[in-house]
Formats: structure tokens, sequence, C-alpha cells
């Protein structure tokens, strides 16, 4: 069984979450000669949301692993009994 965790999925979340916005952000701030403040706003919002989608994206992943190395057992009496 050759399980492996999607890491190009996690990295393209990161990238397009967090990287990429960043960037620009650092090039406008140079651009704009406005240097610390949209570089500041940027990280106020695209550090957590960048937090949020690769976490999400990472548990989405383990859960894959653990449902191909350990699958949950249906038991089809516990569902008569609940009905």
């Amino acid at each position: 069984m050759d399980v492996r965790i999607n890491v190009r999925r996690l990295l393209r979340r990161l990238w397009f979450s967090f990287i990429l916005p960043m960037g620009i952000a650092i090039l406008l701030d140079y651009q704009l000669g406005l240097l610390p403040w949209v570089t500041i706003v940027a990280s106020t919002i695209f550090i957590p949301l960048a937090t949020v989608l690769v976490i999400r994206a990472a548990l989405s992943e383990m859960d894959l692993l653990i449902q191909e190395i350990a699958p949950l057992e249906s038991a089809p009496n516990s569902q008569r009994e609940i009905q």
C-alpha cells in the first residue's frame, strides 16, 4: 500500500494564498513609495488566509491518508439499532 501526501496541492495553496500576494504587495510598496504600509495591510490579510487554506488542505490530505491506512468499519447491525 503506497499512500502519499499530495505536497503539490499544499505548495500550490501556499503559493497562491501567501507567497504571490505578499510578493506583489512588496513590489507595489516599492513602486508607490509607501514602503511599509501595503506590506502591513497585505500581511494582516494574507497570513491568516494562507494559514487557514493550507491547514485545511493538510487536514484533508491527512484524512485521505487515514482513510486509506485505517478505514472505518461500517457495521450494518448498528444502523438497524439506531432506527
